[in-house]
């Protein structure tokens, strides 16, 4: 087992840890991620399964005289226990953040993929979701388990609805999808379990059973909605399914405290720290949930992520022919207004400005953002955030590797290689010069008037 994570960051270097789990040890080796020197190597106790988990970040002095940020981890072995069996750097500052394990809830699935459970470190086991508990079927099986990436950026959490109200949109920070498949007692497997549920408490969130429906499955986590592809035995198509999960607005809640950032959220008889604690009483949810047809299988499913959250959202479909599929979030909304042939949108359904509800997503070539490339034995797509707010850096990898950058909006906060450049530094020159010369004729004029 291989794990790569940032070690140590600044602005002249950056440090990368390798953690390779032996049989009885884990080797770690701090790597230079400029030149790929070897700069240190150290060995931990704990083999094979063991669990690297951040337990915070802290500046460390340097000789550059530049920031350095040092990241401490937790490394916890393999067995049920969540032992911990070393923290890292063996420092006192990196010791200082052992505390925060304390709070810290491990998500696992069984060797044999019937459950998920959480284990938390040095306690054992806290939870654990059985998938054979939602179905009275003979057997089932966990095909797909997948967590929320805490480094996304959201814009806003309210989405506005017709008649001036809003829907606040349902993000847990700890969302986890399980999709497990159930068969009946002939051994076909034609019902899918998709459920959300709460990877620090184990509260199951959501759950949908999808009738006539197999794997593979291939699921993806964002924001306040969950989107897991499939295939349908009945129609013969791949299909995709997304649910959103809102709140109801607030009776507290006005315009003016959601523009300035003011609401505290203490609705439903709930203070706004309990509000956002896991272990608190379940909120009221709104779900929506629809499926659409697609063209092409996934062999992986990722979603662009921008600085802020302000560009629209893109699933990223990778297929096994090596291709990445970019279908637009808003196609694949639940809220998608359902419209007869030949009428048109009522003022309500318009309000959102969601395109109308078609069973199938339309997937032609210009979505493909690897263009003419390949990328072989395509198994990941990783997305990370650009300087650029319009940019989002796309990662590949398989047999082969592929990178590049892509905008979602388009290029908004770029300018065109046509633009006037030269113009422009004209201009700006000329009124520099024009105000300079304005000035002394009036600090001249100035001087005139006075001396009379």
């Amino acid at each position: 087992k291989l794990v790569v994570v940032p070690w140590l960051v600044s602005d002249r270097e950056s440090v990368l840890a390798v953690f390779v789990s032996g049989p009885e040890t884990t080797r770690v080796l701090l790597v230079d991620g400029f030149t790929g020197r070897v700069l240190k190597e150290e060995h931990v106790a704990g083999g094979a399964g063991v669990s690297v988990v951040p337990a915070g970040s802290y500046e460390r002095g340097s000789t550059t005289g530049s920031t350095t940020v040092q990241q401490a981890f937790a490394v916890l072995d393999g067995n049920a226990d969540g032992k911990v069996v070393a923290m890292l750097p063996k420092e006192a500052a990196g010791e200082a953040h052992a505390h925060l394990l304390d709070s810290l809830v491990l998500w696992k699935v069984s060797e044999d993929r019937t459950s998920v459970y959480g284990v938390k470190p040095n306690a054992g086991e806290v939870w654990r979701f059985n998938a054979a508990a939602a179905s009275s079927s003979s057997s089932s099986r966990i095909l797909e388990v997948v967590a929320r990436d805490a480094d996304e950026a959201m814009y806003s959490v309210a989405k506005p609805v017709f008649g001036g109200g809003v829907l606040i949109k349902s993000v847990n920070p700890n969302a986890l999808l399980v999709v497990a498949d159930h068969s009946d007692t002939d051994g076909n497997r034609e019902t899918l379990e998709v459920s959300v549920i709460d990877a620090v408490t184990g509260r199951v969130i959501v759950s949908h059973e999808v009738q006539n429906a197999m794997g593979p499955v291939k699921g993806v986590v964002s924001e306040n909605w969950v989107a897991y592809h499939y295939w349908d035995t009945v129609n013969a198509r791949w299909t995709m399914g997304v649910i959103d999960m809102y709140h109801p607005q607030p009776d507290d809640l006005t315009v003016a405290s959601l523009l300035m950032g003011t609401y505290g959220g203490a609705s439903d008889d709930r203070s706004s720290a309990d509000a956002m604690s896991p272990y608190g009483p379940p909120a009221t949810l709104l779900v929506d949930s629809e499926t659409f047809r697609v063209k092409y299988p996934a062999s992986c499913l990722a979603v662009t992520k921008t600085a802020h959250g302000t560009a629209a959202k893109m699933l990223l479909l990778g297929t096994p022919d090596g291709q990445i599929a970019a279908i637009d979030r808003r196609m694949l909304d639940p809220r998608r207004p359902k419209v007869a042939p030949g009428a048109k949108p009522t003022p309500e359904q318009a309000f959102e400005r969601l395109p109308v509800y078609s069973p199938e997503v339309s997937v032609t070539g210009p979505s493909f953002v690897t263009l003419h490339h390949q990328v072989e034995r395509l198994r990941d797509v990783t997305t990370t955030a650009a300087v650029l707010e319009s940019s989002t850096l796309v990662f590949a990898n398989g047999l082969d590797t592929y990178f590049m950058r892509m905008m979602p909006s388009r290029g908004f906060d770029t300018v065109p290689p046509d633009f006037p450049r030269a113009l422009l530094v004209t201009m700006v020159l000329g009124l520099g010069i024009a105000l300079v010369t304005l000035r002394r004729v009036v600090r001249s004029r100035t001087l005139t008037l006075q001396w009379r």
